[in-house]
């Protein structure tokens, strides 16, 4: 089938609200109404959207959809611009789930220490929200603990890994889909 790519261009705000600048978030929607997955791709440092691509129709081939966004070198520097940069994805996978079955799973592929580093900020304001911690919006809020919910695996691709969110969302949550 054909891969419906869609570029969004989202602000990427820090917890207090600033604007800090525009995430170029990329998704890729499949074709069927019920999707193996949505997986969020989070790209190494200096990846660009067309070397990412490439691993999103391996996974639309798969019948995923995806979302992709890789930090900037400026980014890594600052952990209040990683979040801004996952929240963003999360933004537009949430999108994608919200018009998708309750089991569709939500898989994370982290490539490389930059991807590591965006979804560590991700998953650790997940932890925060859990623990009553998170200083942030409460619609960012609500999205970080649908992370936690739907979250079903993650892969760490050449990637420094603390795996422990991800191998508790799969063994507590086995019976959705292929994940």
């Amino acid at each position: 089938g054909s891969a419906v790519h869609v570029c969004v261009a989202a602000c990427c705000c820090c917890s207090c609200g600033r604007q800090q600048k525009m995430c170029d978030v990329r998704v890729t929607r499949c074709d069927s109404s019920a999707p193996s997955a949505v997986v969020m791709l989070f790209g190494w440092l200096g990846a660009t959207h067309s070397q990412l691509k490439e691993y999103s129709m391996l996974y639309h081939d798969g019948g995923a959809c995806t979302v992709r966004a890789t930090a900037s070198m400026l980014d890594t520097m600052r952990t209040p611009r990683l979040l801004a940069t996952g929240l963003a994805m999360l933004r537009a996978a949430a999108a994608l789930l919200a018009s998708l079955p309750p089991c569709t799973p939500l898989v994370v592929h982290v490539f490389s220490g930059g991807g590591a580093l965006v979804w560590e900020a991700l998953r650790d304001a997940s932890f925060a929200v859990g623990d009553g911690c998170f200083d942030g919006s409460a619609s960012d809020a609500a999205l970080l603990r649908l992370l936690r919910r739907r979250v079903r695996a993650e892969i760490f691709d050449s990637a420094p890994c603390r795996p422990l969110f991800g191998a508790a969302a799969v063994t507590a949550r086995p019976a959705c889909a292929r994940w």
